[in-house]
């Protein structure tokens, strides 16, 4: 545990909470809406919703590519 507890709010963008979780090297980031715990993110919820994106991005994009 830290005495300095790092946490995301509940606005903030996936690419900020990216960057927190590489910079401080930590593996789990309470999230916080006025100041009270609403969840819990992992580097696992993230990186599945990373994929998630991309993946539709690539469908996206064959589909474009196919029709043209």
């Amino acid at each position: 545990m830290t005495a300095d507890l790092v946490v995301a709010e509940l606005d903030d963008e996936l690419s900020d909470i990216m960057a927190v979780i590489i910079d401080r090297n930590i593996r789990h980031l309470p999230v916080v809406d006025g100041g009270a715990l609403i969840g819990m993110l992992s580097v696992r919820d993230i990186i599945q919703s990373q994929v998630q994106k991309l993946t539709s991005e690539i469908h996206y994009l064959k589909d474009y590519i196919a029709s043209a």
